[in-house]
């Protein structure tokens, strides 16, 4: 199970780097969703625009209510594009197993009607007081790209799709031969941090949404992972930070609040553990390649 799931990662890598495509895995069946951890962070959008909503947990909620609209349209269409409730552009393709709906790929980080996409931003800024000029330049910044090509894209797409599909026919044969899934805790856990690792996370926090005591998740998860909980958060939000350093548009004390952390020099200081360099020369460093 681990590697192909390793393999749908290297994948989707692939398709990032050499055809700048921002892809997700999205609604995933329940019976994949208890091994969604060893697909993470590509369960979740992770452009600019969307990882400042993701701070607000009603414009959360809204997402997760967008889904179950993309998965009704999933019934009638095995592909389509469309706006999401927060303005970004994105290709919806369907995944499935004979009759079996499974999720969708989503490939995101289009802008083809302004007006209707500002439209949306403004709505959810009013209603959740997201502040509509730092949404909007990011906005800006996560879709300037041209639409692509249909029949390239959804050739590209193909084999992510069939890689989903084995996956889950994976999981149908590991039940069948009664071998336990993954710790049932410990994938709580690890989607918990996947879905929250750009907020200001605190262990009493996440000892709280998981109704166990911090000292035992500590010890627990520790066990699990060989390493502390906050310095596997710290793990992804450095992961991000390297992806937005990409992009010059944004300083190092900008991204460091992006990515979760409160403290600019803490974050560098992390990263530079973590990477061996600071991150202004990891960014200078990624413009020489």
């Amino acid at each position: 199970m681990q590697k192909l799931a390793d393999e749908m990662i290297f994948y989707i890598r692939f398709l990032e780097k050499e055809y700048g495509l921002e892809i997700s895995l999205c609604d995933l069946h329940e019976r994949i969703f208890p091994y969604s951890n060893l697909l993470t962070p590509y369960h979740t959008h992770r452009n600019h625009s969307c990882v400042l909503l993701k701070k607000y947990a009603n414009v959360q909620k809204e997402c997760i209510h967008w889904q179950k609209l993309v998965r009704k349209k999933c019934l009638h269409a095995d592909h389509f594009y469309g706006v999401c409730h927060a303005g970004m552009g994105e290709y919806i393709f369907r995944i499935m197993h004979r009759e079996t709906y499974l999720g969708f790929i989503s490939v995101s980080g289009y802008c083809q009607e302004p007006h209707k996409a500002h439209g949306r931003m403004r709505r959810i800024c009013d209603r959740h007081g997201v502040p509509y000029a730092s949404l909007s330049f990011l906005f800006e910044t996560s879709t300037n790209r041209p639409l692509p090509e249909f029949e390239r894209l959804r050739a590209l797409v193909l084999p992510l799709q069939k890689m989903c599909e084995l996956f889950y026919i994976a999981v149908l044969s590991e039940e069948e031969g009664k071998i336990s899934p993954p710790d049932a805790l410990l994938n709580a856990l690890q989607v918990y941090l996947a879905d929250n690792f750009t907020n200001p996370l605190t262990l009493d926090e996440i000892s709280r949404r998981l109704h166990y005591s911090k000292s035992y998740l500590c010890h627990y998860f520790y066990a699990k992972k060989g390493m502390g909980i906050m310095q596997y958060v710290n793990g992804m939000r450095i992961e991000l930070a390297k992806k937005l350093l990409c992009d010059d548009s944004f300083s190092v004390a900008e991204i460091a609040f992006q990515v979760g952390f409160n403290d600019a020099n803490y974050f560098t200081n992390c990263f530079r553990k973590r990477e061996g360099v600071s991150p202004t020369r990891y960014r200078k460093s990624q413009h020489l390649l």
